[in-house]
């Protein structure tokens, strides 16, 4: 037996049961410490538990539980809604919003045309067309006088 108390034991009589199989591995040595009159008494309250059959749950009481359990979801996603709109009311909302958005709308547009490469064809795209018309076999690659390539 380990150092603890028979009150110890009785407390985790109380827990756990009369069935020393149902107790923590470390504690199975305590229940020598258990009053046996208690241990008894715990013993057929266990069979009097392990006998009960709970009955079937009532039709509406299920149907009930489960609108529940549907409209606490469905009011936690509103919550959402409404906390993620008070704070865009907070933070200004469509007054603050509009004119960042113009001005990141514009600095978006003047900074890609600005930052765009020359979409004309350079000085090198001669120096690839002689370079293509070297072999025949790549003229059909050579643009007509229009511009087009074929």
């Amino acid at each position: 037996m380990t150092s603890r108390s028979p009150a110890e034991a009785n407390r985790l009589l109380a827990i756990h049961g009369a069935d020393p199989a149902r107790w923590p591995a470390p504690d199975r040595a305590l229940i020598e410490a258990v009053d046996p009159a208690a241990r008894a008494a715990q013993a057929r309250l266990d069979q009097s538990l392990a006998a009960f059959e709970s009955p079937p749950l009532p039709m509406h009481l299920r149907t009930a539980i489960l609108a529940a359990v549907r409209a606490d979801s469905q009011s936690r996603r509103a919550a959402w809604r409404a906390a993620l709109l008070a704070l865009w009311h907070e933070l200004g909302g469509a007054r603050v919003a509009a004119p960042v958005f113009a001005l990141a709308l514009a600095a978006g547009i003047g900074l890609g045309s600005g930052l765009m490469p020359a979409t004309g064809p350079g000085d090198g795209i001669d120096d690839l067309l002689t370079l293509a018309l070297i072999d025949d076999t790549y003229l059909a690659l050579a643009p007509d006088w229009s511009g087009n390539v074929p």
